[in-house]
């Protein structure tokens, strides 16, 4: 494993190598490309042939649970690189690659748990448009998988930390979803499902199954400015364990909303911030998560 977790990074490496040395010779806009200025956040850009967007997502939340004797808070921040090539004016082949910065605090104990996490390749397939050129209407499905690229981490006596905070499940998932989106003159608006299956891990531990919706607006006042209001729903399943026992704590309901905002300050670069806002959580046991800042910055290449 450990050798292809050198491969995955290596490869990684390679390709954002190849694009920055590659970004000079680009002598065209992505506006241009797909007919439409509407600005577009990653996951739902409008295909059209060699478009390649590398994009960088910071997210910082916290998650706290267990009772008060045995409380277990964690303040984790996810950096992931992003790359999105279309090879076909209908496919969009992706990769994430995360790295995992947390600070786990329980009774008595604080640690710092850094790593990569798990390396996620997914393709999303245009299914149906309204037409060739500047769609105002598009149908997606995607299909992908999670594999378990991330080192298993241990503290400075050697003991591996336990499932819940290593950077990765260490587990294969498979992920399967669908998007549609329409394109205004002003408005956009964009509605996904997704679903993903963890499989059983080395330790025979099984996260839960989820399934997330998330429906966003977007009104776009001037060409370099969109404001954007989204609203996700989350079911998760809770872990199971090697012995067959659900995991306490785990799983359950959360329902959010999502105001943000996207710049285009400069040609192809996009840059986005948004707040991920509980407003339901009918969680599994005890435990409650934070709102979550979102910072993103996007390069579109032709």
């Amino acid at each position: 494993m450990s050798t292809l977790r050198a491969r995955v990074v290596l490869g990684l490496s390679c390709v954002a190598i190849s694009i920055v040395a590659t970004a000079g010779r680009a002598q065209a806009c992505a506006t241009c490309g797909c007919g439409d200025p509407t600005l577009t956040a990653v996951g739902v850009e409008k295909p059209y042939k060699n478009r390649l967007r590398v994009a960088l997502e910071e997210r910082i939340g916290s998650h706290t649970m267990g009772a008060a004797d045995a409380l277990a808070r964690v303040l984790m921040t996810r950096t992931t690189l992003s790359v999105a090539y279309t090879p076909h004016e209908r496919v969009t082949l992706a990769a994430f690659l995360p790295f995992i910065a947390s600070r786990v605090e329980r009774t008595g104990r604080q640690d710092w748990i850094r790593g990569l996490g798990e390396l996620e390749l997914t393709a999303r397939l245009v299914v149906a448009r309204d037409r060739r050129f500047s769609p105002r209407h598009l149908l997606w499905l995607m299909a992908g998988v999670k594999a378990p690229t991330a080192p298993r981490l241990r503290d400075g006596a050697g003991f591996p930390y336990s499932d819940d905070d290593q950077p990765g499940t260490g587990s294969w998932d498979p992920i399967v979803g669908a998007t549609y989106a329409w394109f205004g003159r002003t408005v956009t608006i964009y509605s996904s499902v997704l679903f993903r299956y963890p499989t059983e891990n080395p330790r025979g531990r099984r996260f839960g199954p989820s399934l997330l919706s998330s429906t966003v607006a977007q009104l776009q006042p001037f060409p370099w400015l969109a404001l954007q209001l989204g609203a996700d729903l989350r079911y998760q399943g809770a872990d199971v364990l090697s012995n067959g026992a659900s995991a306490s704590n785990t799983g359950g309901f959360i329902a959010q909303l999502t105001p943000g905002m996207m710049i285009n300050p400069w040609r192809d670069l996009l840059l986005r911030v948004a707040v991920e806002v509980p407003v339901v959580q009918a969680l599994h046991g005890t435990q409650s998560t934070s709102p979550q800042l979102v910072f993103s910055l996007a390069y579109d290449f032709l």
